[in-house]
Formats: C-alpha cells, structure tokens, sequence
C-alpha cells in the first residue's frame, strides 16, 4: 500500500526540510552534509521512500531508473514537471508576481501547454534544429575563449556569463561580449548578474529567511529579502523583453545581418507569421527562455571544469584527441554527427560529470495519470514521484570506483559490453542527462548540451586549468552554494584556478 512506504519525518510547515538539513555528513562527502550525502544516505535505507518539503507538498522519491520509467509510461495527455510547482508556488505565495511571469503556459498542464511546447519543440529540441546552431555558438566560445584566464578567481561567473553568450549566439545569431570587461553591454551583464544572485546570495539561500518573507508577503508585510527578490525579479522580465523587442523592430526594418536570421528567434517569428502565433507569446517565451538559459547550464559546466581540474590526465587526453581531430578549429554540425575518438570521449566525459556530479539531483518530477505499481508498492493517481539520478549512479556495489572520474566507462564500446547485463541501467535514458527525461523533458537540452560540447572543446584546447589549493583532491572537497532551496538543484563553489595557455 502507499501507506507502507517508508517516509522521512517530517514537520508542520517546514515538512522533512529540518530532517534533512540535520542528516550527518559521510566519509565520502568532505564538504557535506549536502544533497549528495544525505540523499544517498536515504538511498541507503530505503530504494522507495517519501518526504514532505514546503511548496512540494508529500513527494515519493524512487531511486531505481527502471521502476520510474513505469511513472513515465503512464504520464497521460497532460504531463507534470517541475515547471509546473514554480508556477503552483508563485500563485499561492506571491501572486503578485505571478501577475508579472510571461508565458504563463509553459508552467501549467493543459492543451494550451501543448500547443506552445509544440511551437517550441521545432526550433530547439529536434536535434537537426539544435545542430544548426552549432557554428553560431562555436562562434561565441572561440571569441569568449580568450577572456577565461581573467576569471581564475570566479568561474562560476565566468560560467554564468559564458551560458547566456553561448544561448544568445543561437537565440540572436549574435555574439554579445558578456566576458569582456571593457566591452559588452552592462544591462546585459547586470541580467546575468540578478540571475546568479538568486544561486549565490545567501538571502535566497536562508530557508528561515525565504519562509518569514512569504508568510510576510502574505500578511501585507514586505521584509528586505522579499524587496530585493522583487527588484531581482524585475530586472529578470525587463531585460530580455527590452532585447527581443529590438531584434523584433530590426527585423521590421531588415537591418538583421545573415547570423542574426540563422537563429532561433528569426525562424520563430517566421513560424509565428505562418502558424499565425500571438507574437505577444514569443516574445514572452524568449523571456521565459533567456532567464532560464543563465540559471541551471552554468551548474553542469561549472562541474565539468571542476572534474577536467582535478583529472589533469583525462583533461590532457581530451585535448590532445580534440586537437587531432579539430585541427585547433571549432566544433561543427557535421563533428557533432562524428563516432571519431574524440567526440567519442567528448561525450564520455561530459556523461561521467553528470554521473558523478548530477547538478539537479531530482530532475524528474512527475504524476501517474491512474494508479501505478511502482517498487512493489501502489502509487494512487496524481501522486508525484520523483527519480533520485545521483544515488544509484554513485553506488559502490553497482559502479565499480564510483568516487573516481573515468570517463572511459561511458565509451561506446563500454556501453555496448555491458548491454543486455545487471550493469547496464547506468545507461538508462533516465540518467544521462540534467534536464529532465519523458514528454516534459528540457525543450532546450539538445541546445544545452551542443553548448556544453562547444564551450568544453574550446577552452581544453586553448587553456590548462587546475585548482590553486592543490588539497582539493576531488569533486567530494568542494562545497555547495545551496542543497535543498532550487528543489535539490546542487551549486556548486569553483575555487580559484591557475590557467595557462596550452602548448
């Protein structure tokens, strides 16, 4: 029975928050306790266990990818995803700026949801559309390339900066500069900046703090944490409304260069004057869009500089075979459609990171359209279920040396050895990616990844990287900005780096 399933205790208000946040660190996790620790300490209980956290509401956590999947299996017409408890909470706690939220369908469950992700899904998720802006971004990562050294200190900034370039170069067709700091638009960087507050500021972090401003909010009452979310907040919707309006009037007036009409934008407005779509909404999906391109891709690429610092072998390996192939040159469609070696370990690479090193560690939240069977127990309809990607993927009963970083288990041949064997759910569809997986998944992630890919190739290739404080011995001794406030969305802290260029 549901009944039966093991919860984490939990509280009036608060439900498991205090529990969780009190779970004692492990060997492993140096740093912690953090999501990390305590997840997998959870995991280590029980495979199947439910939890209670503000917002959410009761959630089960299923740490199995092949008893999720039944979950996936039978989403319905009108899927659920993590989008859509933004929107339940704006409404409830801050319905004021919920006034303020563009493109209010991309939160919610219904035919209007559908018909906009429809829209979406032809300009960035399928992958021949996702390529095609391959060269757009390459563009943007050779020019930003040689602004890395001046991050040594802040790469997380630099990472930041880098994910708004990098979806601008195939949103815009245009290079923006965010990295140069005598050159690039301020606004434009303050936008990225109010972004990375919302990770870093230890306001926004405070779940004490965020709970007194919305029961305050709630009351009439506006505490100072409250009024800078809410300025934020502002500077989040106005700045990229202010950029596609202007991209919008230059293409009135065909002034757009032949960069900026291979983009997204271009083709999307073209799309709206066929489909004849409210450009209204386009230009608040671009809002919504924009904001969300500088908030989670940095995390996975902040990890992955973190790992390629720390494995100076495997960072050398993957320069020297991206050398070979790429000539020193940019990565293109046609690369991006290679099985040579070094794409090859490319995406091994970028596989083990999030292995290791999952950035949303509940990246899938999702409700069964009837009642389901899942891990032995019923799961009643509409109950929302959610896949823990980091537990079972970091188990050293099942991956052999999970605390290492080894690409190598994640090559085609790798993967193909262990197919149709115990050891192969490591390769489940479910665990490959951060941005979600089954009708709901990610529509940018095609793109988020092509950038992760650009970007990597890039910097390896023009610079070494290693951490200054040569104690850190693995990804276990950095800390985390934040573990439970972004729905588990892990954050984090790059320590200063030595960058030099590569012979």
């Amino acid at each position: 029975k549901y009944e039966d399933i093991p919860s984490v205790k939990s509280y009036p208000i608060i439900g498991s928050a205090y529990t969780l946040s009190n779970m004692p660190t492990t060997k492993r996790e140096t740093k912690g306790p953090n999501v990390y620790s305590t997840l997998y300490q959870l995991y280590e209980r029980h495979p199947t266990y439910k939890m209670k956290l503000p917002i959410v509401g009761e959630f089960v956590v299923e740490t199995d990818p092949l008893e999720f999947t039944k979950v996936l299996q039978n989403e319905g017409k009108y899927p659920y995803s993590i989008v859509c408890i933004s929107g339940s909470f704006f409404k409830q706690y801050a319905p004021k700026l919920w006034n303020l939220v563009p493109f209010k369908a991309i939160f919610s469950r219904g035919q209007e949801h559908i018909e906009a992700r429809h829209f979406l899904n032809k300009g960035l998720f399928a992958p021949s559309a996702a390529r095609g802006y391959t060269l757009l971004i390459s563009d943007a990562c050779r020019t930003a390339s040689k602004n890395f050294p001046l991050y040594q200190k802040n790469v997380g900034d630099y990472m930041s900066l880098m994910s708004f370039e990098m979806f601008c170069a195939a949103y815009f067709g245009r290079v923006m500069q965010l990295t140069d700091r005598e050159n690039g638009d301020l606004q434009d960087k303050e936008f990225v900046n109010a972004i990375r507050s919302i990770q870093v500021d230890p306001d926004f972090q405070s779940n004490t703090k965020l709970v007194a401003t919305y029961l305050g909010y709630n009351v009439g009452f506006e505490t100072e944490v409250f009024k800078k979310g809410k300025a934020t907040f502002e500077i989040m919707m106005k700045h990229p409304k202010a950029l596609i309006n202007d991209f919008k009037d230059r293409m009135a007036n065909d002034q757009l260069n032949e960069a900026e009409k291979g983009s997204y934008l271009y083709n999307a407005f073209k799309r709206g004057e066929d489909e004849k779509v409210d450009i209204g909404l386009l230009v608040q999906q671009g809002q919504v869009m924009l904001q969300t391109s500088a908030d989670t891709t940095p995390l996975p690429l902040q990890w992955l500089l973190a790992n390629l610092a720390l494995n100076t072998q495997v960072q050398e390996k993957l320069a020297n075979l991206l050398k070979g192939y790429l000539q020193g040159g940019d990565l293109t469609e046609e690369h991006l459609k290679s099985d040579e070696p070094a794409m090859d370990y490319l995406n091994a690479v970028i596989r083990e990171n999030h292995r290791i090193r999952p950035t949303v560690v509940f990246s899938a939240f999702k409700k069964p359209a009837h009642e389901i069977e899942v891990h032995g127990y019923q799961i009643p309809e509409e109950q929302t279920v959610v896949l823990d990607t980091f537990s079972i993927q970091n188990d050293p009963s099942l991956v052999e040396n999970p605390d290492q970083f080894i690409p190598e288990r994640f090559l085609r041949e790798a993967i193909l050895a262990r197919k149709g064997t115990s050891e192969a759910f490591i390769d489940h569809v479910t665990l490959q990616g951060p941005f979600s997986s089954g009708a709901r998944m990610c529509p940018a992630a095609r793109v988020v990844g092509i950038e992760l890919k650009c970007l990597i190739s890039r910097l390896v290739q023009d610079w070494k990287f290693e951490f200054r404080d040569k104690s850190i011995a693995s990804v276990m001794d950095i800390p985390l900005v934040s573990s439970y406030n972004q729905a588990a969305v892990a954050a984090p802290l790059i320590p200063e780096m030595i960058i030099t260029p590569r012979e």
